[in-house]
């Protein structure tokens, strides 16, 4: 069941073998790479003080444990001081997966209601 006052979110999937060209991206000047990126440094951070699980299928990460893949959430409607955006980590196993099966596995599982893709969205 999907929460009614779930926020519209563009739904971006970054994989670690991408992570220079979304890195490229962010230097050059484009928002929502830059906020992908914000929003996986912020997950690494925390990662070392809290627990963290793979979105799709609930298996706890050991603190040497890297992603493989995220999925970042950033609502469609942005107060533009603040940078908000939801991150979920994917595991190795559930990253050998498709984009649309990680969205659907991941997102969807938390009560979220991501927005279609939209021309100019990147989901790898």
């Amino acid at each position: 069941m999907v929460d009614e006052k779930a926020e519209e979110c563009r739904v971006y999937v970054l994989r670690k073998r991408d992570s220079a060209e979304w890195q490229g991206l962010a230097a050059k000047g484009d928002e929502n790479a830059q906020v992908c990126i914000w929003a996986v440094g912020k997950f690494y951070r925390l990662m070392t003080d809290e627990p963290a699980w793979c979105a799709c299928c609930e298996v706890n990460f050991a603190p040497s444990d890297i992603p493989r893949a995220f999925i970042i959430l950033i609502p469609v409607k942005r107060n533009p001081p603040d940078i908000t955006a939801r991150t979920f980590a994917v595991c190795a196993e559930c990253s050998k997966q498709e984009d649309n099966w990680l969205v659907d596995q991941g997102v969807r599982r938390d009560g979220l209601a991501p927005t279609t893709v939209r021309p100019g969205d990147r989901i790898h």
